[in-house]
């Protein structure tokens, strides 16, 4: 989520959780999520405090973290192995 989207979302009220250095990758640094009203944290206080997650990168170390969440991802499903990804998200669920 590039910090605009951030932006809008916060103005209408929700809760923004980023994870720290999120951005980075994409040229976005923490201090322009912050200046969008997101809160910054680690890894672990983002899936605590979140309920809807955005992903690029399917979150498979942390699928166990997302039970009763709900996780976003348009790109991870799309990789070779996506569909496996997908199977062992919703396995036991």
């Amino acid at each position: 989520m590039v910090p605009a989207v951030a932006k809008a979302l916060t103005k209408d009220g929700y809760k923004v959780h980023v994870e720290k250095g999120a951005g980075a990758s994409a040229g976005f640094p923490d201090s322009e999520y912050t200046a969008a009203g997101c809160v910054l944290g680690s890894r672990d206080s983002v899936i605590g405090e979140g309920k809807l997650f955005f992903s690029i990168k399917p979150p498979v170390d942390d699928l166990p973290k997302f039970k009763n969440k709900a996780v976003v991802g348009w790109v991870g499903r799309l990789l070779p192995q996506g569909k496996a990804i997908v199977e062992a998200a919703t396995k036991n669920s």
